[in-house]
């Protein structure tokens, strides 16, 4: 058996009411309170060969400049190597503005230095409390909680599921959701010590009619799960990948949003997770990173898109700026239309690592993916357990499907946090694909792209 060594920690980092929050298209961002304290967890892995940094923060995004700073904080402090250190946003909509989503709303620059400290911070304490330690992992099911949140209706257009549509108007989603869960457990002697839960679910219930600082359902996941084991212990949340995913059922006029709906979502995949820690496995095997940096090309934009965009902007006149709960208003979209075709020549970079701690292969997808990717990647991994995690390592934003983007919608729209070309998302499946491979040493070939995400849609179950 594989000996490990593992660390905890939880650093909280709430900034300041008043803190811009991040999510939703808001008139006013100025946050007015706090709900939860907001938390940075932390677990490092070590086998005799090597370490590995794994950090979950109650951010909306942690982008590539704030992932710069922490890792180099931690790499100056203790022998981690800054390309094994994975830090991912649980992608609270009620965290701080971390980027600049919208002109103009963004924490200030001494709470993003502070917010980066914490969370190097917790890294280092983790790896200061590093003990022998035995990692099992379980998984479950939950389809109740999640649903594909683009439609199509019977009409032939696409809606998205946060509308308030007739649903007799729906005929049936535009994709699959991933019901899967995974739960990691470390313990030392029969102690409990941490845990770490992965489920693709967007934590966007307390939306834009929430002006608070908190972190949503994951904030309920862990205290639900506290009050099972029976003690305070570390317990990190990894999205996965949910681009597409949310919790809204559009069958279901009286589901609210807002803390009774956030804390139920919370304690019903908690009691999924506790329930499967009867079939929990042990984990061994070596602890490995691989990381790939990719340059993926923005879309190209037509001139007569363009020129149509600074007609209707030009329409409008003086802009009358009003929050929403979801999405963004056409006005938004065709402004970010004219700016994305300033810089439409500029490649983007991105990082996809990938982590091996025995028969569990975790990957970092760094934005919001739709859920095909990450079904993807479980079907053609070489490991025994596929973690898809969502948010890591950066944030480029919405990758869409090939097929959404001809759909349209509000995911096909092109905009600064949707930008890259259709097969953006192939490409990062199959530099995961490929890592992995080098990662478990099966020696199976590597399908083309085209093979690796050539599969029909209609093979996944999406009842309504």
């Amino acid at each position: 058996m594989s000996q490990y060594e593992v660390g905890f920690s939880v650093i909280e980092f709430t900034p300041p009411v008043g803190t811009p929050i991040g999510g939703n298209f808001r008139a006013d961002y100025a946050s007015r309170g706090v709900i939860e304290p907001l938390l940075a967890n932390a677990m490092v892995v070590r086998d005799e060969n090597s370490a590995v940094a794994m950090v979950s923060a109650d951010l909306l995004t942690v982008p590539e400049s704030m992932i710069e700073k922490i890792r180099q904080r931690v790499s100056q402090r203790c022998p981690l190597p800054s390309e094994n250190i994975l830090i991912a946003a649980t992608h609270t909509h009620s965290g701080p503005a971390t980027l600049e989503l919208t002109d103009g709303h963004l924490a200030s620059e001494e709470i993003l230095q502070s917010i980066t400290q914490s969370i190097a911070d917790a890294v280092v304490k983790a790896y200061r409390a590093m003990e022998p330690s035995i990692i099992r992992l379980s998984r479950f099911t939950e389809d109740s909680l999640v649903f594909n949140r683009r439609l199509r209706m019977k009409d032939g257009s696409v809606r998205m599921n946060w509308e308030k549509l007739n649903p007799s108007d729906i005929d049936a989603p535009l994709g699959p959701t991933d019901p899967e869960g995974f739960m990691v457990s470390v313990s030392n002697n029969g102690r409990l010590r941490g845990l770490l839960i992965n489920y693709a679910l967007h934590p966007a219930v307390l939306a834009g009619e929430n002006w608070n600082l908190g972190p949503d359902w994951p904030g309920f996941l862990r205290e639900a799960l506290a009050r099972y084991v029976g003690g305070d212990i570390p317990i990190l949340y990894f999205n996965g990948t949910q681009g597409n995913i949310n919790h809204v059922d559009a069958w279901d006029p009286l589901q609210g949003r807002g803390l009774k709906e956030a804390q139920r979502i919370g304690y019903v995949l908690a009691t999924a997770a506790v329930s499967s820690s009867f079939h929990m496995q042990r984990i061994d095997g070596p602890v490995e990173v691989s990381g790939e940096d990719l340059l993926m090309n923005r879309r190209r934009i037509s001139t007569q898109a363009v020129a149509e965009a600074e007609k209707q902007l030009a329409a409008l006149g003086t802009l009358t700026v009003q929050g929403q709960e979801d999405g963004m208003p056409a006005w938004f979209f065709d402004k970010e239309l004219v700016e994305h075709a300033k810089r439409q020549n500029e490649p983007v970079s991105l990082e996809v690592q990938t982590i091996r701690i025995g028969d569990i292969g975790f990957v970092g997808f760094p934005g919001e993916f739709f859920v095909e990717y990450g079904l993807e990647l479980k079907r053609h991994s070489p490991a025994e357990f596929t973690i898809p995690l969502g948010l890591a390592n950066g944030e480029v934003g919405y990758v869409p499907t090939p097929e959404a983007l001809e759909q349209g919608g509000y995911e096909g729209m092109t905009w600064r946090y949707n930008q890259l070309e259709a097969d953006a998302g192939e490409k990062v499946v199959h530099s995961a694909i490929r890592q992995m491979e080098r990662l478990f040493e099966r020696g199976r070939v590597v399908p083309r792209v085209a093979e690796i995400m050539d599969i029909p849609r209609h093979e996944y179950k999406v009842g309504a």
